[in-house]
């Protein structure tokens, strides 16, 4: 079952992600996110997104966010939370080392 996400929750991704960025940058970033997930569903591409979907990562991209992404097949029953926790973890202690 296709997991639709509202905007409030894609936000509040955005948020933990805009650590570096300027409230401005966020906020554009948003609005550019918001006016994506507006965009008319059609079928899904092959990693299951809609073109909605990436349009909304590519709009992060351009904005200089860094977007992972995994389909619920390469997750592999791993959950899509513990996963998100444990990339976020893994993000800030590349960050503070400068890596």
């Amino acid at each position: 079952m296709e997991k639709i996400f509202t905007l409030s929750e894609v936000e509040g991704v955005l948020r933990g992600l805009a650590l570096d960025e300027s409230y401005t940058h966020f906020n554009t970033a948003l609005a550019r996110v918001g006016e994506a997930l507006r965009l008319p569903a059609s079928a899904p591409d092959s990693t299951g997104m809609s073109p909605a979907e990436a349009a909304a990562v590519g709009a992060l991209q351009e904005r200089g966010f860094a977007v992972v992404v995994w389909t619920p097949g390469e997750l592999g029953g791993v959950s899509p939370r513990r996963m998100q926790d444990r990339s976020i973890e893994f993000g800030h202690g590349m960050i503070a080392s400068g890596d």
